[in-house]
């Protein structure tokens, strides 16, 4: 309760979903959907979140923040949170590949 408190006074959260047990890949294998419930809380109370993705790229020191996505907009057509997670996940490693084309063509110019 005490995250939505904060979200409801208008403060910001930062969560990070990411799987991390079997330690940090450049390419994300799964998001936990632990902010979707958080959001879905937040979204039947009448406040609809932006989510915000985003990616460092530690090698590269390259970090990348997405476009928010309204929570609205995330689970419309589907109640299934994990499905939101992988959705958001595979936003993330769109964003690594990004990062990784922009942390090329810098290398270039070296």
């Amino acid at each position: 309760h005490e995250s939505c408190d904060t979200l409801a006074a208008g403060q910001s959260l930062i969560i990070f979903p990411e799987d991390s047990s079997h330690g940090y890949f450049d390419n994300l294998r799964k998001f936990y959907s632990g902010f979707a419930v958080l959001a879905g809380r937040m979204l039947r109370q009448g406040t609809d979140l932006p989510v915000f993705v985003s990616y460092y790229k530690k090698q590269d020191r390259a970090f990348i923040i997405d476009s928010p996505v309204r929570f609205s907009v995330l689970s419309s057509g589907t109640a299934d949170l994990q499905e939101i997670a992988d959705r958001m996940c595979d936003r993330a490693n769109a964003l690594a590949r990004v990062v990784s084309s922009a942390a090329e063509d810098l290398n270039r110019f070296r």
